[in-house]
């Protein structure tokens, strides 16, 4: 049997499902061990503990099976579902149950009984059992012939044309600043003050003004651009003078976009997708080296994210050094999703009714200016949640706190809520695996570098699923088909 990808894949078809089945066992045993407690009525901080501790371990277990089989055929799209879920719910829950300095405030625990708890476990559960069982299921071989995966499949890009749509939109980017500003030493010292202070460019409201489409279509297609110079950095078929220079502005453009917008989920956006690529390749030559530079790149990820999340606002700017490491395991908090589910829970229904949103409304209306529809819906949902969290009004003041996606969906549509979007991304990465797995990563990297940026944004949407992020995406995957052109056979 030949080597080819077509035949690799059908391979990989035919291959037996034990190892699916036993990812399927894993999922189910939190959610089973959980909802036989509630069931049982019991609820003490033992079993508390013995959930929690399945739970992290569980989905540690699925990471591991899914890093096993899926970096080696690209199936980031399948990491991507269990490492959100372990970064953003079952990896604090542990921390924050298991060491007592991580612990929910005093303050908090009026709203949070054992009960409450409990719930959390079991939904947080049923979402992972959810997505692993939905990701069996589906069978994503029979969309195969969708027009999209025959232009991953028969079209390759074009370096050169990717290099100039990106250094244009970079171009585009920076001449705005001056649209704003005229003073060339101001512009810095406004984008290395952050958030600190306001800046006509940078919105600070949670609804948009006149200026809001102009302002978020310049932040995209910067965040595009540099997401495509970074990939750019990478691609053998471009020479290396001309991959130095569009790494030098890749740089220049990250750091801009790091200080000036201070969003650690942009910056991640931005960064990992290129990374993970040279990872990948480098895992194919040496295991052990790709291993190295994968701990050193965590490494950076995790110091990198916390410095900005503390410098961005000028209170915590201020006592930096003496706040960086304080919940350093949850980076101060900020990653503990587990405990707003908890408190999703406690306020809905009790306090209000579900909401019954839907975010694939605001996906289809997102594109719409305010200042063609000035009543366009927004979000309720955040507004309470933040309301009651913060005592913020989002429509009057700047800043929100958000239910993650867990907490989102059952705020709008109680135990069932878990359960849809859990099996909805657990389908959407098994499709990614399939789009990854024809891509040749060697001689295309742009298109296998998008399915990672896809990956990121998945993870990301653990805080809440909302387009807010998704427009870069749709932007470089235009800039990828416009440079794409169809594969000449060679005879």
């Amino acid at each position: 049997m030949n080597g080819s990808k077509s035949t690799l894949y059908l391979e990989r078809k035919k291959k037996p499902e034990l190892g699916k089945l036993s990812e399927i066992g894993f999922a189910s045993i939190p959610f089973i061990s959980s909802l036989l407690m509630l069931v049982v009525d019991d609820i003490n901080n033992y079993v508390l503990a013995f959930l929690i501790l399945i739970l992290f371990s569980c989905s540690v277990i699925l990471l591991l099976y899914r890093i096993k089989d899926g970096l080696n055929i690209g199936n980031y799209g399948s990491i991507s579902f269990i490492l959100g879920f372990i970064v953003w719910y079952s990896y604090p829950a542990f921390v924050t149950f298991f060491f007592p300095s991580y612990q929910l405030d005093i303050k908090y625990t009026k709203f949070i009984d054992k009960e409450i708890y409990l719930l959390g476990i079991v939904y947080i559960s049923v979402f992972l059992t959810s997505g692993v069982l939905a990701s069996f299921l589906f069978n994503p071989y029979k969309y195969s012939k969708f027009k999209f995966i025959q232009f991953v499949s028969n079209r390759e890009t074009n370096p050169r044309i990717i290099i100039i749509f990106a250094l244009s939109l970079f171009s585009l980017g920076i001449m705005s600043y001056f649209y704003w500003e005229s003073n060339f030493m101001e512009i810095i010292s406004d984008i290395i003050e952050s958030r600190a202070i306001e800046k006509p460019w940078l919105q600070s409201s949670n609804l948009g003004d006149a200026i809001s489409p102009f302002s978020f279509a310049i932040s995209s297609a910067m965040v595009s651009a540099t997401f495509l110079m970074w990939t750019f950095t990478i691609d053998k078929r471009a020479s290396m003078i001309l991959r130095a220079f569009g790494g030098l502005v890749a740089l220049l453009s990250t750091l801009i976009i790091y200080f000036d917008q201070g969003t650690r989920a942009i910056f991640l956006m931005i960064i990992i997708p290129a990374v993970a690529v040279k990872i990948t390749l480098i895992k194919r030559e040496s295991s052990s080296a790709s291993i190295l530079l994968f701990l050193l790149f965590i490494t950076f990820i995790f110091f990198a994210v916390q410095f900005q999340a503390l410098y961005r606002a000028s209170f915590s700017r201020e006592f930096l050094p003496e706040l960086f490491f304080e919940k350093f395991l949850i980076l101060g908090g900020t990653i503990d999703y587990f405990k707003e589910t908890l408190f999703a829970i406690s306020l809905v229904p009790d306090y209000h009714d579900y909401f019954k949103e839907s975010a694939l409304l605001h996906f289809i209306i997102s594109p719409i200016p305010r200042i063609i529809w000035p009543d366009k819906p927004a979000s309720e949902l955040v507004w309470f949640y933040t309301f009651f969290r913060w005592n913020i009004d989002i429509y009057t003041q700047s800043g929100n706190v958000l239910p993650g996606i867990i907490g989102q969906y059952y705020m709008s549509w109680g135990w069932l809520g878990p359960i849809i979007i859990g099996a909805i991304l657990g389908v959407l990465t098994k499709y990614l695996d399939l789009i990854l797995s024809k891509i040749n990563i060697e001689n295309d990297p742009y298109k296998f570098a998008l399915g990672i940026f896809m990956s990121v944004w998945i993870i990301i949407s653990y805080r809440l699923l909302s387009p807010a992020f998704f427009y870069p995406i749709v932007m470089s995957y235009a800039i990828i088909f416009f440079s794409s052109q169809r594969k000449i056979k060679k005879i």
